[in-house]
């Protein structure tokens, strides 16, 4: 859908490792090829639970510090298999 996307799928999956500009963590040894994968290894790592911001199920108590595993665990656990659009 857009362009930076496929800059990054590009980077990540066709470029080899020695040609990449790695981001590299402050606080450890990681090395991530996005800035994007970078901040999440950061609020996972490196973050304290208070200062994260939760990303918190309507029907059940279940919160996560990423905003896509929400919306996994809704497919998997809220929604009705009648009502998910199956790929073959």
């Amino acid at each position: 859908k857009k362009s930076r996307y496929l800059k990054a799928h590009i980077t990540a999956r066709h470029t080899s490792p020695e040609d990449i500009e790695w981001f590299k963590c402050d606080q450890c040894a990681y090395a991530a090829k996005t800035c994007w994968h970078l901040k999440l290894h950061v609020v996972a790592k490196h973050t304290e639970p208070e200062n994260i911001t939760w990303y918190k199920c309507k029907h059940c108590s279940f919160r996560v510090k990423q905003r896509h595993h929400l919306k996994d665990h809704m497919m998997r656990k809220h929604t009705r298999l009648e009502d998910i659009e199956w790929f073959e």
